[in-house]
């Protein structure tokens, strides 16, 4: 289970280091998760771009040699079996164009994390100073707000994370998703650095990580109670 979703095993030592240790080394692992997803997914895009380049170059040389068979297609690589091919004509997107959009989205995460994590690094400093003397847990409030940070970077790092959605009040309410909570939230966080209070962006963050948590379990919960309800109807048409 941890193999296939490694969400687990950041959200357990991320959690227990914000909550037990201090905020900002959990983070800091955070961190470091976001900035591997991202460097895995620009290496995707730039090894399939490449590849990509060849195949056309190799294309052009076989039209300009009148040779139908390319040697590329007919010994397949290593790479190619890695990286999937992008000349699928069903395909809505191409593969180099969505790992761009990961690597997109998990960059944007990781600079808005990286600010997080700065507001604790005064906390962290005195934290190490008293190393030896006395230690105590973090406060609850700075656990709590680190939890909903670190379930927005989870949860909400994806570009195909478009489980929140609803309407908007009114005969003409339009359907809203995670576009809507980072336009309030962006709002939110800049009137707070109008006044002079920029460690309210964590609010933002965490209430976000928290209304994708929540909607995440209502959509399993949903995929659930529909799975079970096929399957009585087909127990009793049989």
């Amino acid at each position: 289970m941890i193999k296939n979703n490694t969400n687990i095993a950041v959200a357990f030592a991320t959690i227990t280091l914000v909550c037990f240790v201090h905020p900002a080394i959990g983070l800091g692992l955070l961190l470091l998760s976001h900035s591997f997803h991202a460097h895995s997914a620009l290496c995707s895009f730039l090894g399939a771009s490449f590849r990509n380049i060849a195949q056309k170059k190799d294309l052009y040389k076989s039209k300009m040699d009148n040779n139908p068979i390319l040697q590329s297609k007919s010994k397949p690589d290593g790479l190619e079996q890695l990286l999937p091919m992008d000349d699928s004509p069903t395909a809505a997107k191409s593969f180099t164009d969505s790992q761009l959009e990961v690597f997109d989205c998990r960059h944007g995460i990781m600079i808005l994390h990286l600010l997080a994590t700065l507001m604790f690094v005064p906390s962290l400093i005195a934290w190490i100073q008293r190393i030896g003397v006395g230690q105590r847990f973090p406060w609850f409030v700075d656990s709590a707000l680190c939890v909903g940070v670190i379930l927005h970077g989870l949860l909400g790092s994806q570009p195909t994370a478009s489980f929140i959605s609803f309407k908007l009040p009114g005969r003409r309410g339009r359907e809203v998703g995670m576009s809507f909570l980072y336009l309030i939230g962006g709002f939110y966080s800049f009137i707070s650095s109008m006044a002079l209070a920029p460690y309210r962006a964590l609010y933002a963050m965490a209430i976000i990580g928290f209304i994708c948590f929540a909607s995440r379990i209502l959509e399993t919960r949903g995929k659930v109670r529909g799975d079970t309800s096929s399957r009585k109807r087909h127990w009793h048409r049989h």
